[in-house]
């Protein structure tokens, strides 16, 4: 079958060893399940594949793809969880066992999720990685309740754009920042209630942080917020060594946090609220067919898609939704 995989290691230049061609077809096994793939979306631990920094060693080939959506072998349309392993034990989909930027996928039972209702399967396949670990953040680690107060730290990814919407939908009132008039826009359009320069003094503190971004956001990611607020690091795009005044966290009594990825349990959960609510994850890329993943690849590891990055990789059974705008 075809597939977008890993050929080899390239630390230096990842996208050096992306390559499109020919796969193995998954076998069947007791307590697996095979679905075929529908559409699936580009995550920073597809990068980090290519660059060989993975959650547990291996040799390559593997097929990318952490993420997707499709039909299972009773024809349902499913989501995917792609988390194979916790603590520190943690393992994704592509940490030595092949993904969904395939025809096909193999991944045990309980990892196959009904697709919420409402959803494209492009949507869906964007709720495995980004929009659980911003749900696992807001509701599991910082305990987000309604009418509290939400800094995010950056608009463009795709995992800011899932805590803006996740947040506002939680009942928070959402403070994003953005360097650009676009992120500006886009951030208004996916529900935050401001947009704001980074590092701009927030004139009331909040309860809640999330911060993808790192070095960069850090420092003032702990000045916004209130006595007892809780911080949540998600990432560290910016660089990993940020500005900590420890006076402010213990004059404050303020909670840190690192935090990455959520239970199937959490998964199940987002994808009801998803549903109850009309969420609709910001796709700001799409291609049809695997081979057209290349460039999307190229795309997304130069920082070009505000958004979620997808994959129709079977366009028959993938019709749109809406057609997202592209920002």
């Amino acid at each position: 079958m075809k597939a977008l995989y890993a050929e080899q290691f390239a630390p230096q230049d990842p996208l050096a060893g992306l390559c499109f061609g020919d796969r193995p077809e998954p076998s069947r096994s007791e307590g697996h399940e095979i679905v075929r793939v529908v559409a699936a979306s580009l995550n920073r631990h597809d990068l980090w594949t290519l660059a060989g920094v993975t959650m547990v060693p291996f040799d390559p080939p593997v097929t990318l793809g952490c993420d997707g959506a499709g039909i299972d072998q009773n024809g349902r349309a499913v989501t995917i969880f792609p988390v194979l392993g916790h603590g520190p034990k943690f393992q994704m989909l592509t940490d030595g066992v092949d993904g969904t930027l395939a025809a096909l996928v193999k991944v045990p039972v309980a990892n196959v999720v009904r697709k919420p209702e409402g959803l494209s399967f492009e949507e869906a396949a964007c709720l495995g990685t980004t929009w659980l670990t911003a749900w696992s953040a807001l509701v599991g680690r910082a305990r987000l309740q309604d009418g509290e107060r939400v800094l995010v730290q950056g608009v463009s990814g795709g995992l800011s754009n899932a805590v803006i919407a996740l947040a506002r939908a939680l009942g928070a009132h959402v403070t994003a920042t953005s360097r650009t008039e676009q992120g500006h826009i886009l951030g208004l359009k996916l529900g935050a209630n401001e947009v704001v320069a980074p590092g701009t003094p927030l004139a009331d503190p909040v309860d809640v942080v999330i911060d993808s971004v790192g070095a960069k956001t850090w420092g003032h990611s702990l000045q916004s917020l209130a006595f007892g607020g809780r911080a949540v690091c998600l990432g560290a795009t910016s660089g990993r060594i940020g500005e900590t005044h420890l006076r402010t966290i213990f004059a404050n009594e303020l909670e840190i946090y690192g935090h990455k990825m959520g239970t199937e349990e959490e998964f199940r959960a987002l994808c009801d609220f998803v549903e109850w609510r009309d969420l609709h994850p910001f796709i700001g890329a799409h291609v049809d067919g695997l081979e057209a993943g290349q460039e999307l690849f190229r795309r997304y590891a130069r920082d070009e898609i505000a958004g979620k990055a997808v994959v129709r990789v079977d366009p028959a059974l993938a019709p749109r939704r809406t057609a997202d705008a592209q920002m």
